[in-house]
């Protein structure tokens, strides 16, 4: 199971962490009520409008942790929005 307690924003995550995130979520793991949870706690704290849509309303080859990753960090960039931990933009 995820732990992401004391995680309330994106910056509170490095993009690994994050990844580990995307990768439980991608493997559907523990059950529906956890899995809201995680999808939940995705979109508390990714602020591009996009939302969830990043990761189930993509092409097939998009649904990674790399261009998800990429696609937070560009649009945190032009909306000057802090992106993660230990992202340099």
């Amino acid at each position: 199971m995820f732990d992401f307690t004391g995680k309330y924003n994106l910056q509170a995550y490095s993009k690994s962490e994050f990844t580990e995130l995307l990768n439980e979520i991608f493997s559907a793991k523990g059950g529906e009520d956890y899995q809201e949870k995680l999808i939940r706690h995705f979109t508390d704290i990714v602020p591009c409008p996009e939302g969830m849509d990043l990761i189930f309303w993509v092409p097939d080859d998009e649904a990674n942790a790399e261009t998800i990753i990429k696609k937070i960090e560009s649009w945190c960039k032009t909306n000057k929005k802090p992106a993660f931990a230990d992202s340099h933009l």
